[in-house]
């Protein structure tokens, strides 16, 4: 009888240590629970940002078992922050304890819900030198492809994909050519357009014609036929059509910048010759504008002019260009961002000449319904290569960037439309310029890689995210 009775409770011990986590085989035949912890223990994160948390539970014999999907979790302030399963989501500004329960032993992480911070996301699984593209998929995860590795200096093919609930980069399918400042579009159908870019080759750098497409549903990449020309430092821009519009860059030939432009079909897969520009030029920006116009603006001139001021508007359905005025001075290395009202605001930018260049802090607006451009107020400081984004509440986050001694602020700036100024952000973790921003679905920006001087090994891995 005392022998059945410990084999009863020895079956009970048992069977509570693997209540929610595990099974007997895994945490040994006789072991127990003794302990649950979560990792991370302390989590920030903002409203409507989604955060895993694990549950690990560690058995009397050593072995340990992931409980996050079977232990009962539980937040002290469901409306501060909700926990389902280990997914935390942030409900409301404030902070709460989140449990996690298993077999009558438990663990606690202290969650805060915040707003206008950066943190330090999951590195780059490779270290990037700019010149790699960086795109939001429509399940919210974002794609990386191609560039440099900052530590090789080989131009490459590899791919990976961020998992903002996760924070995690995970490698995926190599493009079938390597290359960098190529340009990566969105389509429609949720696949990855990438075309042109630069590859070296037996005399050095030349400029790819070739296309490929990733289809992030089954990790494919399949090359598509090639531009007309090959072309870097151009702009692609996807139409209201679907079709995608690459404009101008440089071959890399003895022509040097490019005023041609062409269209893709993503439903043959094939290029097609579109209207030329009236200058050449490389490094401009290209908008999408609401009523289906792309309106590109400055760059580099080329040949004939160093940096331009000029801008020019493509009617997709006439296939034509037509004069879009000028900004207020000649530039590259600034941004194009749409407002809300359908105006673009165009600002910084690297000017000067090739012996003596300027940074701006100058803004411009340009209004469709006028065709015309105005100046705006003036950034709190002058830079270039800062990223631009258009936030959910209708207000343009300028990130990072450089002035003169080519160091990467961690200042940040934010542009009100309807106020009509500029304000201080919060700033960043580490200074960079040269960068890439990607808006999530959820209103999260994830900045990537770009440089420092004295972080470049540092930064060419290092992401860092934005609520």
């Amino acid at each position: 009888m005392q022998l059945q009775l410990r084999t009863f409770f020895l079956l009970v011990a048992v069977a509570l240590g693997g209540c929610g986590g595990g099974s007997a085989s895994s945490a040994g035949a006789s072991a127990f629970l003794q302990s649950v912890s979560i990792a991370p223990n302390q989590v920030t994160t903002g409203v409507n940002i989604l955060r895993r948390l694990t549950a690990t539970g560690t058995y009397s014999d050593g072995t340990t078992v992931d409980l996050t999907s079977t232990a009962s979790w539980s937040s002290s302030s469901s409306s501060i922050a909700t926990v389902t399963g280990g997914l935390v989501t942030g409900i409301a500004l404030g902070a709460t304890n989140v449990t996690a329960t298993s077999g009558g032993i438990s663990a606690t992480s202290a969650v805060t819900v915040t707003s206008n911070v950066w943190s330090v996301a999951a590195n780059l699984l490779l270290p990037m030198a700019p010149g790699f593209t960086a795109t939001a998929l429509n399940d919210g995860r974002v794609l990386v492809v191609g560039g440099e590795n900052n530590l090789t200096d080989d131009i490459i093919a590899d791919a990976e994909i961020y998992d903002p609930v996760e924070n995690t980069w995970t490698a995926v399918a190599s493009m079938n050519i390597a290359r960098q400042y190529h340009t990566a579009t969105l389509l429609a159908s949720g696949k990855v357009l990438v075309s042109g870019g630069s590859n070296p080759g037996a005399a050095g750098l030349f400029n790819l014609s070739s296309a490929e497409i990733y289809d992030p549903g089954a990790n494919t990449w399949s090359l598509v036929g090639s531009m007309s020309t090959g072309r870097a430092g151009h702009t692609a821009t996807l139409l209201t059509s679907g079709k995608v519009l690459v404009v101008a860059g440089s071959n890399g030939g003895t022509v040097d910048l490019l005023m041609t432009s062409e269209i893709f079909d993503p439903s043959t897969n094939s290029w097609t010759p579109a209207a030329s520009l009236a200058q050449e030029r490389s490094g401009h920006t290209a908008t999408l504008l609401q009523n289906g116009d792309v309106l590109v603006a400055a760059g580099f001139g080329g040949r004939f002019t160093y940096l331009l001021a000029t801008a020019e508007l493509y009617d997709p359905i006439g296939n034509t260009w037509s004069s879009a005025g000028s900004i207020s001075a000649p530039k590259s290395s600034q941004t194009a961002t749409l407002l809300p009202n359908g105006q673009v605001l165009v600002a910084g930018g690297l000017g000067g000449t090739a012996e003596q260049s300027t940074v701006y802090s100058s803004a411009d607006i340009y209004d469709p319904d006028a065709n015309a451009w105005s100046s705006a107020a003036s950034m709190l400081s002058p830079l270039y290569g800062h990223t631009a984004t258009l936030l959910p509440n209708g207000t343009v986050l300028i990130v990072g960037g450089a002035d003169l001694t080519s160091v990467g602020t961690v200042n940040t700036e934010i542009y009100d439309p309807i106020a009509q100024g500029w304000t201080s952000g919060a700033n960043l973790v580490l200074g960079r310029f040269d960068h890439a921003a990607t808006l999530l679905g959820n209103g999260e920006l994830l900045i990537l890689a770009g440089q420092s001087i004295g972080q470049s090994q540092t930064l060419a891995t290092e992401c860092e995210v934005h609520w």
